[in-house]
């Protein structure tokens, strides 16, 4: 029962601080679909007003990945052992992989990750979330880093717009590796 209610306060404040980042704060985060690039403007107190630190469609993404974390937590947390992890960096680390996917797979994924925007909006979502998390975590002395990334077989085909927007919108990016004839060095790269 202590482990559950620790487990519990842990989700709900990780909860409670994205959301605040969604509904408090001095920045406005702007991303253009069509380019990547990430504006930051100064604004005052924007609590419950379109000026928000995020988007519309972030504050949409950060609904979704909250109902992620508590669909997951249900999940882990049925066997009694200790887990910790970051439903943010798993929501983010499978929406890289959810930009290549299409058809029932994508309608899969979505379902599953609670992704109610379309591919073309939830991509600059997640960058200008991500964004909006970096500068907030250095304002206090403490900085976030999130290191996701893909890692594909080199010399296998993948689509340019596909790395192009993973590049573009995810700060791990796609990078390649020889997992087939260099386990050893893919390993140690990652």
């Amino acid at each position: 029962m202590k482990r559950l209610l620790s487990i519990l306060i842990i989700l709900g404040l990780t909860i409670l601080f994205v959301t605040l980042i969604t509904t408090r704060g001095a920045f406005s985060i702007k991303v253009s679909p069509g380019e990547g690039k990430r504006t930051l403007s100064q604004s005052g107190d924007t609590a419950g007003t379109q000026n928000s630190p995020l988007n519309k469609d972030s504050r949409s993404l950060v609904r979704g990945n909250n109902a992620f974390a508590l669909d997951l937590a249900g999940r882990l947390f049925q066997e009694k052992r200790n887990t910790f992890f970051s439903p943010f960096s798993i929501s983010d680390a499978l929406a890289m992989t959810y930009a290549g996917a299409r058809g029932k797979t994508e309608t899969q994924m979505a379902k599953v990750l609670h992704f109610t925007l379309p591919q073309k909006t939830l991509h600059p979502a997640f960058s200008s979330l991500i964004y909006s998390l970096q500068i907030k975590s250095g304002t206090k002395g403490c900085k976030l880093d999130i290191a996701n990334a893909l890692w594909g077989q080199k010399g296998y085909k993948f689509l340019q717009s596909f790395t192009d927007l993973i590049n573009r919108y995810y700060d791990g990016g796609f990078y390649r590796v020889d997992f087939e004839r260099d386990t050893e060095g893919a390993r140690k790269k990652i």
